[in-house]
């Protein structure tokens, strides 16, 4: 039972990462395109 709720949890930060990923490459891009 722990180890599942250990398994959750790991899932969830991988997935917390991988949004906070996703804005900053979508900020990267906006200053790319716009900061010329």
């Amino acid at each position: 039972m722990k180890q599942k709720i250990l398994n959750i949890a790991r899932y969830s930060l991988i997935e917390i990462d991988a949004q906070i990923t996703i804005c900053i490459k979508l900020n990267y891009i906006k200053k790319m395109k716009f900061g010329k």
